[in-house]
């Protein structure tokens, strides 16, 4: 990578950006840049084409590094792009002389004027902070260490780079942000990871769902955790050490990114016997190399116990903000405790006050800086983002505790026309704005408070309790009380009526999961999460829970994603959950995606028996939500064979399909079906879908336990295995695995038994590279049922990695393409 890089001109302060998901070519490519002398700048992936473009185009980036399934994030690059992956020659690494103020990366964050600025990160720093991570946590090359925060996140360098130079192994998971606290659990206990880095608000999202399944033991929980990126509360710390037991130290870090990620640690070995004004751990004191000083409005060092403005110096300081001299100039000032000719020390904005044993607490900042997830947030960005819509006039934006105590971003706006409503400006947001800078909430307000001096007054904008919907109804039964009490505590508003939508109140699949633990609370009932995905109200779950007959659609449609232009239906497979899509949706830009979900999940329901009942069903559901093409449809294994069904019909009624697309399905034809499963097959499939994960050798085992038992013996030995691997499997009861079971076994009836037509218009087949691939390949018979080219677009992963595992980004990639040119969003 080097060597191609120093082809197109790359060296010292030659900026390349980095395109690049979750993987091991995302930390060559870092490698890679640095040994050919220049400096990465990381792109998100799954942020919006505007918000890469913008940062290309600030960047000043002369060559684009990317993964080939992401190039099409990079529309409109005019540099030179040198692919990622694929073959590359074996050439000797280059020696380059790159002296320690050269720069090292660019990082993006939240800019005050509306766009993001870059922090220009020098060698020297970037060196200072592996050498005081390695010796203030002890890594060497027996560290393994689970790395959560994405490549766009400046706390990734400081996970990356200690860990690499001391010969430690990195474990990175696809989607960390997706895992429940058990299943984080076992990723550590299968992969040996004894130390971890997590930002604090997913560390809480983990440690929440651990308490409610705790029995006492002491949880192997990592040797050494780090966390960072917002405050930390003390009694989540002592939370943390009592379910290890006292075992995982747990380190709280601080670091603006203009100080190369970590500034100051602290132990939080103390906090059973610490109490702070602020009621969060200590920030500590600075790593080796770096230096703290609490000064007063001039500069001048205020006593222990005194509150004042943090400034950093020493090593670890940033060279300031690219292109932005003027911004320099005010946040790093000239350093008067530094004997070095030339040093600065930056200004963080953040209040702190110096205890009597030395270490730092954080009372706050001292400008309208936030911090959300983790990442920094100016209000200024955002406000400007409502803005820019033509029915805005006002905007302003604040951060607001959500639930469960976490930091959650509120927008507030005055309307001047038509077209304004909170769904789809949120619509709009997240077409332009990272994930994290789009509002949990927004409130129309008739105009923005002032104070007497004629400015914002944030503290008196109203709290989004203060805002419920217009039409509300109070809940009539005990089922719809709990369920509206849930809710309301899982979204953090005042109240919810039995007509309010969950996702129109600002859920999302993080609420949506703790929602169904709250439900399961209060009834001792399992709502499906899947149920949410329908767009339910409290009043038809209350009546799908107390088992009377809800108002369900004969082939329900879950709402994945919203968005605006020609939507995305997608088809289960032989499981038939429609939720399986959600990965893979939320990664399809600004588009609405629906999935059809199967007849026979829900309790008393008859599976369909044939592919053409399968296929009629689910266009009634389609046509309701859109009754005239074009049509885009999209079906995974099984589901593809049904999508093919049902393109066929909408054809024959005169209506456009501008794409049909097959996942890794195996096309229809005598001689070519797959063979006979009997139940164990099936349910190793249903464990597959569930994403329970095991080794080979184990799933061969269980496979010939399962074929030997009997029926309820059967059940009941998946369910003990599955439940093993996996405690916080939803849906795993007696019933819903014979539900299940019937509708994988009618799935595979109705396909043996299609005899499939033609079909008039183009395919375009999906393929899993990886897995078994038998020749001929009977995914690509699907030639012979069309009178068009067969268009065969390959990704890298399983046929369940593509869609529901870690590869879901290359398929969402290949998708992308597919649809920008079936039907522009």
């Amino acid at each position: 990578i080097a060597r191609r890089l120093q082809a197109e001109g790359v060296g010292p302060e030659v900026r390349v950006a980095l395109l690049a998901g979750r993987s091991p070519g995302l930390l060559a490519g870092m490698m890679g840049i640095l040994r050919a002398g220049g400096a990465f700048v990381p792109l998100d992936p799954s942020a919006p084409p505007e918000r890469i473009a913008a940062v290309l185009l600030d960047s000043g980036a002369r060559v684009l590094l990317a993964q080939e399934e992401l190039r099409d994030r990079a529309r409109g690059f005019a540099g030179a792009v040198v692919p990622l992956d694929g073959a590359l020659p074996h050439w000797d690494a280059p020696d380059m002389d790159v002296p320690p103020g050269a720069l090292a990366y660019v990082i993006y964050t939240s800019g005050s004027t509306g766009a993001p600025k870059g922090v220009m990160v020098p060698h020297r720093a970037l060196a200072n902070l592996v050498h005081a991570e390695v010796e203030l946590h002890g890594f060497g090359p027996w560290t393994r260490h689970f790395t959560t925060p994405p490549a766009s996140f400046d706390a990734s360098v400081g996970d990356v780079f200690p860990i690499l130079a001391c010969g430690g192994s990195l474990l990175v998971h696809p989607e960390p942000g997706e895992l429940t606290g058990g299943e984080m659990l076992r990723f550590v206990r299968e992969h040996g990871a004894d130390a971890a880095g997590i930002p604090v608000a997913l560390w809480s999202h983990w440690l929440e769902g651990l308490e409610r399944g705790w029995d006492g033991e002491p949880l192997p929980l990592p040797e050494t955790t780090r966390v960072g990126g917002e405050s930390l509360p003390i009694e989540r710390a002592r939370a943390w050490r009592r379910l290890g037991g006292g075992r995982s130290r747990l380190f709280n870090h601080y670091g603006p990114t203009e100080t190369t990620v970590v500034a100051t640690v602290h132990p939080a070995d103390d906090v059973e016997q610490r109490e702070t004004v602020s009621g969060s751990v200590p920030i500590g004191r600075p790593v080796p190399g770096a230096e703290a000083h609490v000064l007063d409005r001039h500069l001048r060092p205020v006593p222990v116990g005194v509150a004042g403005e943090l400034f950093a110096g020493g090593a670890q300081v940033a060279r300031g903000y690219l292109g932005r001299p003027d911004l320099t100039a005010e946040r790093f000032v000239p350093d008067p405790f530094s004997a070095e000719h030339g040093a600065r020390m930056y200004r963080t904005g953040d209040r702190v006050r110096r205890l009597p044993d030395g270490v730092l607490e954080f009372l706050g900042r001292t400008d309208a800086q936030l911090k959300v997830r983790g990442f920094r947030v100016e209000p200024a960005e955002v406000e400007a983002a409502l803005l820019e819509h033509p029915a805005v006039r006002e905007a302003a934006v604040a951060v607001r505790p959500g639930p469960g105590g976490e930091a959650r971003l509120v927008g507030w706006y005055v309307a001047s026309g038509e077209g304004a409503d909170p769904a789809a400006l949120r619509r709009r947001l997240r077409s332009r704005l990272p994930d994290y800078l789009v509002p949990a909430a927004l409130l129309e307000v008739d105009a923005l408070p002032l104070t007497p001096n004629g400015k914002l007054d944030r503290a008196a904008l109203p709290e989004p309790a203060a805002a419920p919907s217009a039409a509300y109804t109070a809940p009539r039964t005990p089922t719809e009380r709990a369920l509206a009490d849930a809710w309301a505590e899982a979204l953090g508003v005042e109240r919810v009526g039995v007509h309010d939508d969950f996702f129109d109140l600002g859920g999302h699949s993080l609420a949506a999961a703790r929602a169904v633990a709250r439900v399961r609370e209060r009834t001792g009932r399992d709502l499906p999460l899947a149920e949410l995905f329908r767009g339910g109200t409290v009043e038809r779950l209350a009546r799908l829970l107390d088992g009377g007959e809800a108002p369900v659609p004969a082939a329900p449609v879950l709402r994945l994603r919203d968005g605006a232009g020609t939507p995305l239906f997608c088809v289960p497979a032989a499981g038939g959950m429609g939720a399986a899509y959600l990965r893979l949706a939320r990664r399809l830009d600004d588009r609405p995606v629906y999935a059809l979900q199967a007849r026979g999940l829900a309790p008393g329901e008859r599976p369909d028996a044939t592919v053409e009942e399968m296929a009629a069903r689910h266009l009634e559901a389609v046509r309701a939500a859109r009754p005239r093409g074009p049509y885009l449809l999209a079906g995974w294994s099984v589901g593809g064979t049904v999508a093919f069904e049902m393109a066929r019909r909408l054809c024959a009624a005169g209506e456009e399909v501008s794409l049909l697309a097959l996942i890794d399905s195996w096309a229809p034809l005598d001689g070519n079906r797959p063979p006979a499963a009997d139940d164990a097959d099936l349910l190793l499939l249903l464990a597959a879908d569930l994403g329970v994960r095991a080794e080979p050798g184990a799933l061969a085992a269980l496979h010939r336990e399962l074929r030997a038992l009997p029926g309820d013996a059967r059940l009941t030995r998946f369910e003990a295995w599955a439940r093993r691997l996996d405690s916080t499997l939803p849906e795993l009861d007696r019933a819903g695995l014979r539900r299940r079971l019937a509708v994988y076994r009618a799935a595979a009836d109705a396909v043996a038994a299609y005899r499939p037509g033609l079909y008039p218009g183009r395919v375009t087949l999906f393929r899993a590279r990886g897995g078994h691939r038998p020749e001929p390949d009977p995914r690509l018979r699907w030639r012979e049922l069309t009178d068009r080219a067969l268009d065969v677009r390959e990704v890298e992963g399983s046929h369940h990695s593509i869609v529901v595992g870690a590869d879901v980004e290359g398929l969402a990639a290949a998708l992308r393409g597919v649809l920008a040119s079936a039907a522009p969003a």
